[in-house]
């Protein structure tokens, strides 16, 4: 047939070779695309970090480079600028002054598979007025009553029934003759498969829980089926 139309047509000829020419390779780039992991996915679970939060790792089988992130973990962790964070959150503190210098707070995700028991950390503790007040929080208190400088020191937060959970640590940065300033690390928050850490200072400390809903929306909108850019 094609002979026949070559002879009669040979523009209609080359026109329809091309055409199968790129009905073959359109196939041929589906299939795959097909079995193309899905871009930003954390291994073994349902969610997939849009490219504007995703931070990807550097990561080495070997432990010899301190410079490598060797940890367990998915190769990625997300990143919220502070001014969404500030968008969604009333009153969070976009921006803190360190001698003088700004230190704007994007909420940095550490990400890592959660642990098998799903209960976060309970701990007893026999004389709670041992306890001192986290500044800023009525539910957050340290183990420690005079916290050193720079040493990060255990943070417990205390439940609707009166228990106490591990919630994270917090560094004292300022000088013990100067009003205490503590810049804190939020551990143990578990979203279905995936345990979250992530940095907040003093200023923000009063706002904790709602960083923490705040973060368990953006997974809920992070799920690979939904996965938006907000």
């Amino acid at each position: 047939m094609l002979t026949s139309l070559s002879r009669r047509s040979p523009t209609l000829v080359t026109t329809l070779r091309i055409g199968v020419l790129w009905m073959i390779g359109l196939g041929w780039v589906m299939a795959v695309y097909a079995e193309t992991p899905v871009a930003n996915r954390l291994a073994g679970t349902d969610f997939c970090i849009p490219d504007r939060y995703a931070v990807r790792l550097e990561i080495r089988e070997q432990a010899d480079d301190e410079l490598y992130d060797t940890s367990p973990g998915f190769d990625l962790n997300a990143k919220i600028h502070y001014n969404e964070a500030a968008k969604h959150l009333d009153g969070y503190v976009r921006n803190v002054a360190d001698d003088g210098l700004p230190q704007y707070q994007t909420l940095y995700l550490g990400l890592r598979p959660a642990p098998k028991t799903e209960s976060v950390p309970s701990r007893s503790v026999e004389d709670p007025t041992s306890l001192t007040t986290l500044t800023n929080t009525k539910d957050l208190f340290i183990t420690d009553k005079v916290p050193s400088y720079l040493v990060p020191t255990e943070v417990l937060k205390k439940t609707a029934n009166d228990n106490y959970i591990t919630w994270g640590t917090c560094s004292r940065t300022s000088h013990h003759n100067q009003p205490a300033v503590y810049a804190c690390q939020r551990r143990n928050l578990i979203i279905d498969s995936v345990a979250v850490e992530y940095n907040i200072h003093q200023a923000n400390l009063s706002r904790h829980e709602g960083i923490d809903e705040f973060i368990r929306q953006k997974f809920e909108s992070w799920q690979c089926e939904q996965s938006t850019d907000g």
